[in-house]
């Protein structure tokens, strides 16, 4: 295989710009270029060189840049996962067979079906983007197979919601620990007993029984005087996970 003259290499990218006229071809690996996250399009250079043949001489041309490439998330109706997308990023290029232009600028319409203006195929034109995996940057897979794992880098955070989510979540086990910790305080209390029908507190103090967070409890007969070293405050962040953010 051989690569064209420069004087070709203008001509093919022109022909490569609007099809692909040797066989159909319809994936490409490519990378993003530049992303734009208010029209989730993106500009991609597609990584594999496209071959053509030139009498008995097959000639490998490399393709233009693509720009405004559509890129397909995960979607429906009621939910959508968007990923962060930057320069490098791996992307495969799916080329539908048909001109998408209508698709493209007014979305599937509700009924129906629709007709191409144009009679291309196989179009770079027709490309979209859908962000793939790249080899050696996967996470471990989970304890139990049948998990899902969401691998975000260092200091990302995944919002629920929308994208300007803030209210955070709270970590299980750094709540149990703060639960923990009052419970044993209200364990330790003493008590004033109030005698039975009602009337003044006897001047005795008692730990309760059973402790009304280590057991089944009965009735409350007590009252709960001041704990000598209370619990400090507890602030969001010692609780909140970093790492999630919800809308509500």
């Amino acid at each position: 295989m051989t690569r064209p003259a420069a004087g070709l290499v203008s001509a093919f990218r022109s022909m490569a710009e609007d099809s692909i006229p040797d066989g159909v071809q319809v994936a490409i690996d490519a990378r993003v270029v530049s992303y734009d996250r208010t029209t989730q399009t993106a500009s991609v250079q597609p990584v594999v060189r496209a071959v053509y043949q030139i009498g008995d001489r097959e000639v490998a041309v490399e393709l233009p840049e693509l720009k405004g490439v559509p890129v397909q998330w995960p979607a429906t109706s009621g939910a959508a996962l968007h990923l962060p997308l930057a320069a490098g990023d791996r992307v495969l290029l799916i080329i539908r067979d048909r001109s998408h232009d209508e698709i493209d600028q007014n979305g599937i319409p509700s009924s129906g079906t629709v007709e191409p203006d144009s009679a291309r195929r196989f179009s770079l034109s027709d490309a979209v983007a859908v962000p793939a995996r790249e080899e050696g940057g996967l996470p471990s897979e989970a304890t139990n197979a049948s998990d899902p794992v969401l691998y975000m880098t260092a200091g990302g955070t995944l919002r629920i919601g929308d994208g300007a989510a803030t209210q955070a979540l709270a970590l299980a086990q750094e709540t149990a620990a703060k639960i923990r910790r009052i419970e044993s305080y209200l364990n330790q209390s003493t008590f004033s007993v109030v005698p039975t029908g009602g009337g003044p507190a006897i001047g005795v103090t008692t730990a309760p029984t059973p402790s009304p967070f280590a057991g089944a409890t009965g009735s409350l007969f007590a009252l709960a005087s001041a704990v000598a070293a209370p619990e400090a405050a507890t602030l969001t962040a010692n609780v909140a996970s970093t790492r999630v953010s919800t809308d509500g």
